[in-house]
């Protein structure tokens, strides 16, 4: 179950990079597959999001093959990595039962050393996961139990894989298993709700010295297949995906750069960065092709030419560059042999979008973004506008609305026209269900007294509303 990396840099926990396709940002093609979601103790929950994912950084076979991975959180205590089961990682610090996560998001979970060797994420929604240390000479904390956040709990068993373990099952609070997996030497199967009728398997099918996944096989009789191939780009040592062909006949080519994302510390490799992506969709269709190209002062996500003194330290090296360091990435949407339309985007050392130039023709539509970090780290809130909870926000009139949440990052105060004449405010509680029989739910109290109650069930569907005036 383990997930190495080369680098760390948080440009690897925004959205771009964590979804299907070309981060624009990192210059790298990543890949994931989504399971069907689980249903659990009837539908209470938890939820559990279960991903099958490629990221050509990983350099490791977990036991899905090379640079594939079960999406799940983890935690290294050597190293000091947190990763969640989102795909965001972070460097864990300090000492005491909660722990400090510097980088991550305002309120976004909290981690705490329970002890004996375990340790626990609360997550924003609700979602509590319970991480065990184990494995043999590379020892990792990985989850054994979860639960939703009203109590109902999934366990979670390994086996183990090459010193350390892999996920053999997720079993429900009555004992029945909702998934479970298996390894050979040349294929990985994992079978959704098996042995009852709504069974289903995937395969995973390995090939090479490296265990490269060559294909994955997707019910219900496996005949419809997504096949993978891959290159070693610029001798870096990193396989990246050069073809992707789907179950519905699509293919995906993507080519590289010569040139690599340059590291700041000379005599590294340079990391791939796509130069090309075709779609073929086939039947007679038209082939949708999109370039990129990216600064020509080669400043990339690794702050080369900024003189950064790197550091293998899991913390993210921008954040010891100028204020003004910048970098950039253009896409080219291509119309036959011509140039379509071209979006170039700049981001600054925080990763963060601050401008994008968009022209098709002779239309430009230029959007900036404010920075309110560009001194550095010592207002963190601020930073979060951007990257986290809105915390202030104006509307179409002007009208001033602050929000105030709880330490799980719920909503608990909205404030309107703050320290003005016309201040009103609404309050957000939020009911335990702590005995047999209560419902969780969320009251919210307005300016004139009037109170709303919304119930949920556990995948926090609204399922009743009351108003009391």
């Amino acid at each position: 179950m383990t997930t190495s990396t080369s680098v760390h840099s948080n440009a690897f926990n925004f959205l771009s990079h964590l979804q299907s396709g070309v981060d624009p940002r990192t210059g790298l093609y990543t890949l994931v597959m989504s399971l069907p979601e689980l249903d659990c103790n009837d539908r209470c929950g938890p939820v559990l999001p279960l991903q099958l994912a490629f990221n050509p950084l990983n350099n490791a076979d977990s036991g899905y093959g090379h640079g594939w991975n079960l999406q799940l959180s983890q935690f290294d205590p050597v190293s000091g990595i947190l990763t969640l089961h989102s795909g965001e990682s972070f460097k864990v610090s300090g000492a005491g039962s909660e722990l400090e996560v510097e980088e991550r998001k305002p309120s976004s979970f909290r981690f705490v050393d329970l002890g004996s060797e375990c340790y626990r994420i609360t997550h924003r929604s609700g979602l509590v996961e319970v991480l065990q240390l184990g494995g043999d000479s590379e020892r990792l904390a990985l989850p054994v139990q979860m639960f939703s956040s009203q109590g109902h709990g999934i366990s979670l068993h390994y086996v183990s894989f090459r010193n350390t373990r892999h996920l053999s099952e997720i079993r429900q609070a009555d004992g029945s298993v909702l998934l479970k997996v298996s390894r050979s030497s040349t294929r990985v199967e994992v079978i959704v709700y098996p042995d009852s009728p709504s069974q289903a398997l995937y395969c995973l099918q390995l090939v090479g010295a490296e265990n490269r996944v060559e294909r994955l096989s997707l019910p219900p009789d496996n005949h419809a297949n997504w096949c993978f191939s891959y290159q070693n780009v610029n001798d870096s040592g990193l396989l990246c995906l050069t073809e992707v062909r789907t179950p519905t006949g699509v293919t995906e080519y993507i080519d590289y750069h010569s040139q690599g994302q340059l590291h700041p510390v000379p005599g590294r490799a340079p990391l791939p960065r796509v130069s090309s992506h075709r779609l073929v969709p086939g039947n007679g269709q038209t082939n949708v092709e999109t370039r990129y190209s990216y600064g020509s002062d080669d400043h990339n996500f690794l702050g080369y030419g900024s003189g950064l003194d790197w550091r293998d330290d899991a913390l993210d090296n921008l954040d010891q560059v100028p204020t003004s360091y910048t970098y950039t990435s253009t896409e080219c949407q291509m119309i036959g042999s011509n140039e379509g339309r071209t979006i170039t985007r700049t981001f600054n050392r925080f990763h963060l979008l601050v401008e994008e130039r968009a022209v098709q023709g002779d239309r430009v539509l230029r959007t900036l973004s404010t920075d309110l970090n560009c001194m550095g780290r010592a207002i963190p809130q601020e930073h979060s506008l951007l990257t986290g909870d809105v915390l202030s926000e104006r509307d179409s009139n002007d009208v001033e609305i602050m929000t105030c949440y709880d330490a799980l990052g719920r909503v608990i105060e909205e404030t309107v026209a703050p320290g003005t004449s016309n201040e009103t405010s609404r309050h957000y509680t939020y009911p335990l269900a702590s005995e047999s029989g209560q419902q969780a739910g969320q009251t919210a109290t307005d300016a004139k007294g009037e109170q709303t109650r919304t119930y949920s069930d556990g995948l926090y569907r609204v399922i009743i509303e009351e108003r009391h005036d």
